[in-house]
């Protein structure tokens, strides 16, 4: 199995910085770069030969932006290209993806969003509601950061089958790159609610709790990682939105607890962490299997 990292790649500055984080995320993790760029089929011809030309240039067009991919890696990452036509980019993508048992998708930020911050685009929204493996999302910018080695892997953690399978994923970047774990948890003051404690006593009884689950569940981790836990205050979005590239270089969290087996779907917190994150997200697919997981 090759535990391909797949970039989605349109020449956009999206998909520039897509380009470079995925590299970036590959060479941490010892895995190989798949670069695609999806050009748009004429599905419907309104005359004979129409279509076909069309389909021509726009073959052509995909080629170039996968030269100008080459050029901006340059040479040693030893990536493989390809395009193909379709009428949907994500599902294109996600088909890859899944033929190639990738180890990500990574797809780049709409211009629209703030600078440095994860803003999720047309074609990350379309991934994040039914990707078959996990998806990565570059904050816009990227491309002009200079990227420092991977030695920080942070997640998000709930103690439910989700948060334990976004905990796994990080774990299995750690054991491939060498980085540290940051286990990152949030208490709610609603938590236990009741007429005899006030909301600082409630979110810090949900602290304990949050960070006793959370240290059990690393506990039972394989191949004793470094890990630190760590209890954040206030809101869980704005908290962990807050986290910088020094706390940690990219944040898994983990998909919404109920929708099919194996897909990503975004959760309340997932979907507001899309569009407002300052590390690079990584969305972990619901219901993945132990087998999974991509070995050392």
């Amino acid at each position: 199995m090759s535990h391909d990292v797949v970039i989605g790649f349109d020449g956009t500055a999206g998909a520039e910085d897509a380009l470079i984080l995925g590299s970036w995320i590959a060479a941490a993790a010892r895995r190989p770069l798949l670069v695609v760029s999806v050009y748009q089929e004429d599905v419907m011809p309104v005359l004979p030969g129409i279509g076909s030309e069309w389909d021509h240039e726009m073959q052509a067009e995909a080629r170039q932006q996968l030269e100008r991919a080459r050029r901006l890696l340059g040479d040693g990452t030893g990536a493989q290209f390809r395009t193909v036509g379709s009428t949907s980019a994500a599902r294109v993508l996600d088909a890859v993806a899944t033929q190639a048992d990738a180890s990500a998708i990574v797809v780049g930020s709409t211009r629209r969003g703030a600078l440095r911050r994860v803003s999720s685009s047309h074609t990350a929204d379309r991934l994040l509601q039914g990707a078959q493996c996990p998806v990565l999302i570059a904050p816009r910018g990227v491309r002009d950061r200079d990227l420092a080695p991977l030695t920080d892997v942070g997640c998000a953690y709930l103690p439910t089958p989700e948060g334990t399978l976004a905990l796994r994923q990080a774990a299995a970047l750690v054991y491939l790159s060498g980085a540290r774990l940051k286990v990152y948890t949030v208490p709610d003051q609603r938590a236990g609610r009741s007429s005899e404690t006030t909301p600082k006593d409630r979110a810090r009884a949900h602290g304990k709790h949050l960070f006793d689950s959370a240290t059990a569940a690393v506990e039972k981790l394989p191949g004793h990682p470094q890990v630190s836990v760590h209890v954040l205050e206030g809101n869980v979005v704005q908290a962990l939105s807050a986290l910088e590239e020094e706390d940690c270089q990219v944040l898994v969290c983990g998909s919404r607890g109920y929708g099919p087996v194996g897909r990503v779907l975004l959760g309340g917190v997932s979907s507001r962490l899309v569009r407002s994150a300052a590390t690079p997200i990584l969305l972990v697919p619901r219901g993945m299997k132990e087998s999974d997981w991509p070995t050392v």
